[in-house]
């Protein structure tokens, strides 16, 4: 018995891009062309929640699971675990966000927080964040921590956030990532690669 197999054609392809991707807003957009497609089936809760699985692990300078972390490294592993490919330390993991406003930030699940040398994930309530904090208190849900920014990862769909959804988050915070220091803001204007593409906005 032969199965066929149904087949779009070119015009069909792009009648549902045309309607699809006003639809999804930018960043989904940007999810679609560049992130793999185990990738681009993942949400800020995704990550949050596979960050959550290791909440009571002990924090250890240097390590990155599966059953010890330091900041940067509960970072990668949940990530990791998503299929999503990202740098190892704080530094050049907030580097390699799309940056929103923190108070944003604070209210979008799974959204990157971060000062210079520690990084942590949102809880999306306004104010916890789930980390690996310190050798003392190890992995958890805190709050209080003194974040001083806030990105989203590229490739994770955010398009139920907060604030207008995915579409309403790259109108009102249209900066794009690029060379950071530790202790300095990006600056607007800067590229951002996505996949095999680079993207430019300006403020």
């Amino acid at each position: 018995m032969t199965i066929m197999q149904p087949r779009m054609s070119r015009r069909s392809i792009l009648s549902t891009l045309a309607v699809g991707v006003p639809a999804m807003g930018v960043l989904g957009a940007i999810n679609l062309v560049g992130a793999n497609s185990a990738a681009a089936a993942y949400s800020g809760s995704d990550f949050l929640q596979t960050a959550a699985t290791k909440n009571g692990c002990p924090y250890i300078w240097g390590d990155a699971g599966p059953s010890s972390f330091d900041c940067s490294g509960l970072v990668l592993w949940s990530l990791t675990q998503l299929g999503i490919s990202f740098p190892r330390t704080s530094g050049e993991q907030y580097n390699s966000c799309y940056p929103i406003d923190l108070g944003q930030g604070l209210a979008t699940p799974g959204a990157i927080l971060w000062f210079p040398g520690h990084i942590g994930i949102s809880c999306g309530d306004g104010g916890t964040s789930f980390e690996a904090q310190s050798e003392e208190v190890g992995v958890g849900y805190f709050t209080g921590t003194g974040w001083t920014a806030a990105g989203l990862v590229p490739g994770l769909d955010y398009s139920g956030a907060p604030g207008g959804g995915a579409r309403g988050l790259r109108r009102r915070y249209g900066r794009q990532p690029g060379p950071v220091l530790e202790g300095q803001q990006p600056r607007s204007g800067q590229w951002l690669a996505v996949g095999s593409r680079q993207l430019r906005q300006r403020m």
